[in-house]
């Protein structure tokens, strides 16, 4: 027995046992509670109230009969008529506890505070949230979670009241939270099968972790075994003793324990809980760190409030203004308070390439030697490990708190968020550790939060804003930091600091904490211990201070310095206005110098707390001390450096997603980075992410390709034929088919016939060229014995040999066939509107070129020749002149138009020997046609003898022939040199067929001229379309 009353009796003397006194609180014995007893009064004055006297339920009738405030009359009244509450057990309770004691009590009487102010106890009544910031650690407490008769509006009386306590009480309840979570509790008057009580107890230790320490509930008799199960599930040990009797003994002990020298601290975290004075009162732009306790004021509030919600929650999210000082607070303000209760905060930020896990570590490692931890702790090299190792050391919690969450949005790619919410769910789910987890991030980030809640269940209800400091606040931060080092404000100029400083009431603390340090140092160097409005007003006022601050800094640097320091305060600033950590080759090319200089000046620029530095393993980062630098830096530079920047930043992020998942650019990103071309110096690494990007949409991707070695352009192009978007694959299979390699071949082959996109595997077997790519010809052979790409392969071979002829050689000749049928079948379909096409031409041709030739000497063949048609019927000569040529052209016609069409077809059809002797065949086939045009002539002429027909299709063989292998052949010169060859070959064509008999042998030798001539013309127009070379 004495070992629990001495557990205790420790516990309650080192501040870690609190009290927690109910309602049954008394000495008399068999006599009911108060509450009881006032619900019996109340009830006495209701028709119909609860016969069990349960006090909410009564209080809640009387409430809705007549009224909230003669609810409170009737209380207050029941209360007088009570016998005195003030029995000897609670002089008991005062005996039994420390200067520091923490007391929850859910009686609303006075009869506490009446033992307390007898006993000569100094204490702090805590009733509503405004007053949890008056905890002090340095007296007793006395939280009065069901409100204070005294004051009405405090009463947490009716079932109502009580089941909105935890909403209209957040900080108490933080409070209450917290020191069940951190502290041993000792249960005192209360009903343990009391519904209320058992329902109280569920809400405050809802969520807790395991390691809640245990819990005492003195009780006078023993409990029903399935009451005392129960409370045995909750941790609570009960010990059966009259409460008189307990409080006896412990204040025994706790008396003579205490008459006993004080043990020297034992706390390892000491040196945590309340460092040293720093050297100045202000931080200027610098954040607060954990050695600036001394000097952190205007917070206290704050601090109390959300150490509790800290410990009282898992998660807890820390959000503000930027520049509001919420790293501040964790460091000068929470690691103080946590460090007094054995706790210990891990800080780190997201870092890109650094697990949560990694920046956690090291701070902790960092921590144990500062506070000289045990060497264990170092060799821990996993941080579960060492969180386990080091919460068994403290016996407290460990938090841990993940500042400038913003850059979890900003600095990480999407593999990273996964990986970093993955770690936090790993640390929180982990029953063998006890942490909470705090998130700091700048108010216009938390909406993005949001998206997290589905991996991190309940992380926007528990949240903490941060402000700016009120007008109170603000003067202590002023006032209160100097007064250790002997300097003193007049308080006109507070006066009229808090007015300068004042935006709608409240305060910025960057901006104090700048104007209060060079009031500071001017006074230093006045050699004066006041401060006064006068000297305020010499400086400039707030206006020059702050807006000058920034620029003399830089100014004072050497000036061919200046630019280039205003190039590397800006790259530290994203284009969405926040600040940003950075490398030191990002910073230095940014600034277009090189990495020696661009280190001295932010080395230069760091001495002056406008610039952090930060040395990791493998790299040197740099960021703005502060987000209230933001503002100034962007009025330096103009819209071209800030188009630039958006481009930096994009690419940063972009070379992640390229390099995690080989994710592109978009095509407008990939236009904006363009523009930017001569103006942004880009990495290599960047450089790679546009030339993919480039190559994918076709835009300026031989600019990109010139800058980037060979090798890495065939890694891109690797990497773009995998990509999941055919359109990407489609286009790099060309560029990747410049490289002649057996892996590349394969590639090819493999996407010629096997790709799932249609448009893939025909750009693929573009790309084949047998001559660089032999071993994907063999590929594809192989592949169109099979049966599951045969279809495919095929089609890839059609489209290789419909390029390249000398592929066929190297087919089999079963696929031979059946390749080349169906190449001719597709260019068939390529070109038939072509074939069409020179089929009417070569029509008009002829019906024009030879239709006027033949039709004057159709016209003179007659009965009447030209001339006296002329003489004696000139009205109908035009007929007779329209009507021949009509006649002869539209015979002669055919006769081009087939020619026309077969050396189409055979140009864009076939290939080897055919097309290169198409010229005679398409000259043969003209002249065989036009054979029959000429026997017309014969008959024309009346004649019987039938060898005159024979005579007759060779004379129209022969000009056909002869005229389109002069228009056709590919004779050397130029197009009019052979124009007039084939007017040439023409006329002379007409006149040996006169002079050899076979025909047109009356026809005189103007006609025949004129024949020539048009028929040259014609068939020369037919059958030289354009260049006169024909592709396939």
């Amino acid at each position: 027995m004495s070992d629990l009353f001495e557990q205790l009796t420790r516990l309650i003397l080192q501040d870690n046992a609190i009290f927690f006194v109910g309602n049954q609180f008394t000495a008399v014995s068999g006599q009911h509670s108060y509450l009881y007893q006032i619900a019996d009064y109340l009830a006495a004055h209701l028709p119909n109230a609860d016969p069990d006297r349960n006090l909410p339920l009564i209080a809640q009738q009387y409430e809705g009969s007549a009224g909230r405030t003669a609810l409170i009359q009737a209380l207050k009244d029941a209360l007088a008529e009570l016998p005195d509450q003030s029995t000897p057990i609670y002089q008991l309770l005062a005996d039994s506890i420390a200067p520091h004691t923490k007391i929850i009590t859910t009686r609303f009487d006075q009869a506490l505070e009446t033992v307390l102010n007898q006993a000569g106890k100094s204490y702090v009544s805590i009733i509503s949230d405004d007053e949890v910031s008056f905890l002090d650690e340095s007296r007793v407490t006395l939280i009065k979670i069901r409100g204070d008769i005294t004051r009405a509006d405090s009463l947490i009386i009716t079932e109502s009241d009580i089941d909105a306590f935890f909403e209209r009480l957040p900080a108490i309840n933080d409070v209450v939270r917290a020191l069940f979570a951190t502290k041993t509790l000792i249960f005192l008057g209360y009903d343990l099968d009391n519904t209320t009580f058992k329902q109280l107890f569920r809400q405050v230790t809802r969520k807790l972790t395991v390691f809640r320490r245990p819990a005492y509930a003195i009780v006078p008799a023993p409990l029903p075994p399935h009451l005392a199960d129960y409370w045995k599930q909750q941790s609570v040990e009960v010990h059966v003793e009259p409460i008189a009797t307990f409080l006896q003994t412990l204040a025994g002990f706790v008396h003579e324990t205490g008459a006993q020298p004080a043990p020297a601290s034992t706390n390892p975290l000491a040196a945590f809980a309340q460092p040293p004075r720093p050297t100045q009162p202000y931080k200027n732009l610098d954040s607060f760190s954990r050695a600036d306790s001394a000097i952190f004021a205007g917070r206290r509030g704050e601090i109390a409030r959300l150490v509790n919600r800290i410990l009282a929650h898992p998660i807890t999210v820390l959000y503000g203004e930027s520049g509001n000082g919420k790293t501040s607070l964790l460091q000068a303000g929470i690691v103080p308070q946590l460090a007094q209760k054995q706790s210990l905060l891990l800080l780190t930020t997201p870092i890109s390439e650094q697990p949560l896990s990694t920046g956690w570590l090291d701070n902790l490692l960092q921590l144990v030697k500062e506070a000289d931890l045990p060497d264990r702790l170092t060799a821990e090299k996993e941080l579960p490990d060492a969180l386990q190792t080091c919460q068994t050391l403290l016996n407290g919690p460990m938090v841990l708190a993940l500042d400038q969450f913003e850059q979890f949005f900003v600095a990480y790619s999407e593999n990273e968020r996964e990986t970093a919410v993955s770690e936090m769910r790993r640390f929180l789910d982990d029953e063998q550790l006890d942490v909470r987890l705090v998130l700091v991030i700048r108010e216009d980030f938390l909406g993005r939060i949001q998206t997290l809640e589905p991996a991190l269940p309940g992380l926007l209800g528990i949240r903490f804003r941060l402000g700016r400091l009120d007008e109170e606040a603000a003067r202590n931060a002023i006032e209160q930091p100097a007064l250790p080092f002997g300097i003193n404000w007049e308080q006109a100029l507070v006066e009229r600091l808090l007015y300068d400083l004042q935006v709608e009431h409240q305060v910025a603390p960057p901006q104090l904490q700048i104007v209060c340090h060079h009031l500071y140092q001017d006074a230093l160097a006045q050699n004066t211990n006041r401060i006064t409005l006068a000297r305020y007003e010499t400086l400039g006022g707030m206006g020059k201070i702050l807006g000058d601050y920034v620029e003399e800094v830089v100014k004072a640097m050497e000036p061919e310095v200046q630019p280039v320091a205003r190039l590397l305060l800006g790259a530290m600033v994203s284009s969405s206005q926040v600040k940003l950590r950075l490398r030191i080759n990002d910073l230095a090319r940014a600034a277009e110098t090189d990495q020696e200089t661009a280190v001295s000046i932010l080395d230069e620029l760091t001495q002056y707390r406008l610039v952090r530095r930060y040395e990791t393993p493998n790299n040197l980062e740099y960021e703005l001390a502060h987000d209230y630098l933001v503002r100034q830096i962007a009025d330096w530079l103009g819209n071209e450096f800030w188009d630039a920047q958006r481009v930096r930043e994009l690419l940063r992020q972009a070379v992640l997603e390229w390099e995690n998942r080989h994710r592109l650019l978009s095509p407008s990103d990939l236009r904006m980075v363009n523009t930017q071309r001569g103006r942004v110096h880009f990495s290599d690494k960047e450089t790679i992410v546009i030339y993919a990007s480039s190559v994918s949409y076709d835009e300026d991707k031989e600019y990109w390709r010139s800058i980037l070695p060979a090798k890495v352009i065939q890694s891109v192009l690797t990497a773009l034929v995998d990509a999941p978007q055919p359109f990407v694959r489609a286009r790099a299979v060309g560029p990747l088919a410049e490289f002649v390699d057996e892996a590349t071949a394969h590639k090819l082959a493999d996407l010629a016939a096997q790709d799932e996109a249609a448009s893939v595997r025909e750009a693929a077997a573009q790309a084949i060229r047998p001559a660089n790519h032999q071993p994907a010809i063999d590929r594809l052979i192989a592949a169109a014995a099979k049966p599951e790409t045969a279809v495919t392969a095929e089609a890839a071979l059609v489209i290789i040999r419909d390029r390249e002829t000398a592929v066929a050689d190297r087919l089999p000749p079963s696929l031979r066939q059946k390749v080349q049928r169906q190449v001719w079948q597709r260019r068939w379909q390529r070109h038939k509107q072509t074939c069409y096409t020179a089929a009417w031409r070569g029509s008009a041709g002829g019906f024009l070129g030879f239709g006027i030739g033949m039709g004057l000497i159709f016209a003179d063949a007659g009965r009447l020749d030209l001339k006296t048609l002329y003489e004696f019927a000139p009205g109908i000569l035009p007929a007779v002149l329209l009507g021949s040529i009509i006649l002869a052209g539209t015979f002669s016609r055919l006769a081009t138009a087939g020619g026309g069409f077969m050396q189409a077809c055979l140009c864009y059809l076939f290939d080897g020997w055919v097309k290169s002797w198409s010229w005679l065949i398409s000259s043969a086939t003209t002249g065989i046609i036009l054979g029959p045009m000429f026997m017309i002539v014969v008959w024309y002429s009346a004649t019987e003898d039938a060898r005159h027909y024979v005579f007759g299709w060779l004379a129209g063989f022969i000009i056909g022939t002869v005229i389109t292998v002069a228009a056709t052949a590919p004779l050397p010169g130029k197009r009019p040199f052979r124009a007039v060859l084939t007017i040439a070959i023409g006329i002379l064509a007409f006149l040996v067929v006169n002079l050899s008999g076979l025909s047109l042998h009356n026809t005189e030798i103007t006609l025949l001229i004129i024949a020539g001539f048009t028929t040259g013309i014609g068939f020369f127009w037919t059958f030289n379309q354009s260049s006169g070379r024909f592709h396939t």
